[in-house]
């Protein structure tokens, strides 16, 4: 497939001190079987050689912004996705690795979609050698309120899994950075609100050892232990006031996100990713069981 539809992508790198992959990740989208894009590279004013790995790749797709601070990691994504010209974007971190047919198997999605309600489209991926798919077939994902997401969980991803509209930036705004490092989480929950989503199957994309999402995972671990109030609330009575809160949107954002992670991370995702002492892990095993216990919630 050489450039046989009139679909174009913006693809979007925004990146930081990634001199040892940015060049690959580059090579990745210009080696797509898809030609019909623009490559938006910001860089967060690196204090290593990245400007230095990307220039040496010569395209005139590459469209290349270098901010004279740091801006911190997410208002640099939402500059770079202010930039990009085409329909459809494609974030892609500069360490993760498109597969060559992620934008014509991606194009062949889009021109096959009958509901313009569908604005975005998340793929598997590779992480650690190990392929992983949300899905077995094309599933649609309706609207979905915060109680619903609640227990659903992300399977949407990360931002290098997805391709998003243009439009949904314009609708419901960008990356909000006082989320970070879960700034992608809640803007996948203010999303699923207002839009639908189609997840495919097809692994598209290889992802790296994102420092960004190092820093979600300890995150992560700290908003578990700080999460003991609900833990004790929820065992107390599934309808207590906080858990009413929780559905009827009264909690801040930030902690609806810590609520989120909270229930759709799986043990043996905690247990093989963060270092936990075993007073932690029981507590988790506690918090898990507890939760099956009264929501009849099922954690594989």
């Amino acid at each position: 497939m050489k450039g046989s539809s009139k679909i174009k992508i913006s693809v979007c790198i925004p990146v930081y001190n990634m001199e040892k992959t940015i060049g690959n990740t580059i090579n990745s989208v210009l080696s797509q079987d898809y030609e019909d894009f623009e490559l938006i590279i910001l860089d967060n004013s690196s204090t290593d050689n990245t400007v230095s790995e990307i220039k040496k790749i010569s395209d005139p797709r590459i469209r290349l912004f270098i901010n004279n601070e740091n801006i911190g990691a997410y208002n640099n994504h939402n500059v770079a996705l202010s930039k990009c010209s085409f329909e459809w974007i494609k974030i892609l971190h500069g360490d993760d690795i498109l597969f060559p047919n992620c934008f014509s198997v991606l194009i062949k999605q889009i021109n096959s979609l009958k509901d313009p309600e569908i604005k975005l489209i998340s793929s598997g991926y590779i992480n650690n050698q190990e392929p992983f798919s949300y899905v077995k077939v094309p599933t649609i994902f309706n609207h979905a309120d915060f109680s619903i997401q609640l227990f659903e969980g992300n399977f949407l991803g990360t931002p290098s899994m997805v391709i998003i509209h243009k439009s949904v930036f314009e609708s419901i705004g960008y990356f909000d950075p006082k989320f970070e490092p879960s700034s992608d989480s809640e803007f996948f929950l203010r999303y699923r609100k207002s839009f639908k989503s189609l997840v495919i199957p097809e692994v598209l994309v290889e992802l790296g050892d994102d420092p960004i999402s190092k820093r979600k995972l300890e995150d992560l671990k700290i908003k578990f232990l700080d999460s003991k109030l609900l833990e004790i609330t929820l065992y107390v009575d599934s309808k207590n006031p906080l858990y009413k809160k929780i559905l009827s949107n009264e909690l801040s954002e930030y902690l609806k996100v810590s609520i989120r992670n909270i229930f759709s991370f799986r043990f043996k995702l905690f247990k093989k990713t963060l270092k936990i002492t075993k007073n932690e892990r029981i507590l988790l095993v506690t918090f898990l069981k507890m939760t099956k216990k009264i929501l009849g919630i099922e954690f594989r």
